[in-house]
């Protein structure tokens, strides 16, 4: 994907929307669910209903408590989703 001309136009989202979306689906337990060998996979753009946006993600995070939770699998700990943001 080719950066933005300009900060102003990366905030105004005025370059068209890519084909494709890099996702990373989560199927079944463990550090080998998350991805396709690892890696993100190229999904469809999504489209949008009436009454739907589309929002831009332009960082993520994860705690380091859950990525100890995806490592040790579903038995620890007991409690799930404390923090959202």
């Amino acid at each position: 994907m080719t950066p933005p001309i300009s900060w102003t136009q990366y905030r105004a989202a005025q370059e068209p929307l890519p084909a494709d979306n890099l996702a990373w689906p989560f199927a079944g337990h463990g550090l080998a669910g998350v991805g396709v060998d690892g890696a993100p996979v190229a999904a469809p753009m999504p489209t949008c209903g009436p009454d739907e946006i589309l929002v831009r993600v332009d960082a993520v995070g994860i705690c380091s408590s859950d990525a100890k939770m995806v490592r040790l699998g579903d038995g620890y700990p007991l409690f799930h989703g404390r923090d959202l943001a």
